[in-house]
């Protein structure tokens, strides 16, 4: 089973979010967040693995990659893939968030490149078909109807995926 996920970066979630991934928004959106994962893995196979699927991007990517991390200390087979939209993708990230990335990237089972260069807008797209398209479910963390998420929402959708939307304004 693979299991990937879409969502807001801090700035397009409501305020109460924000950049410090530690706050009591956060943790409530990583519990619902783990819950359902844990809920679509009792659909697997014994000893099925599952496969968490991340885009690397700041907020949602972030914390989900942090349940996936905290999941698979007790499962074995549960792997942690990283797509990264392109090398560079953290540069313009201040320094504690870089450094996050790359101990996430050191740390995952996989790490895929999806686009060749540098920064393209087009490859963020690029990235969420990829994950769409090797996903049996996208879990969607969205609270509003335009912006990368949206579209990869459309996307997964218009490709009969299954997709879990949390609205995070109702965890709040």
């Amino acid at each position: 089973m693979i299991i990937s996920i879409t969502g807001h970066r801090p700035n397009g979630l409501p305020k109460e979010y924000g950049y410090n991934l530690n706050n009591e928004a956060w943790t409530k959106l990583k519990e619902y967040i783990e819950a359902t994962i844990e809920e679509c893995y009792k659909y697997a196979t014994p000893n099925e693995e599952l496969t968490l699927v991340t885009g690397m991007a700041l907020g949602v990517d972030t914390v989900f990659w942090e349940v996936a991390a905290k999941l698979r200390k007790s499962n074995k087979n549960i792997k942690i893939e990283a797509a990264v939209p392109f090398v560079g993708q953290e540069k313009k990230w201040i320094h504690e968030s870089q450094k996050q990335y790359k101990q996430m990237l050191s740390e995952s089972d996989k790490v895929t490149i999806v686009s060749e260069g540098g920064f393209a807008t087009y490859k963020m797209m690029a990235r969420n078909r990829y994950m769409v398209n090797k996903s049996d479910i996208v879990i969607a963390v969205i609270c509003k109807e335009t912006g990368g998420t949206a579209q990869c929402v459309k996307y997964a959708k218009e490709h009969n995926k299954v997709v879990i939307e949390i609205n995070p304004q109702n965890i709040l």
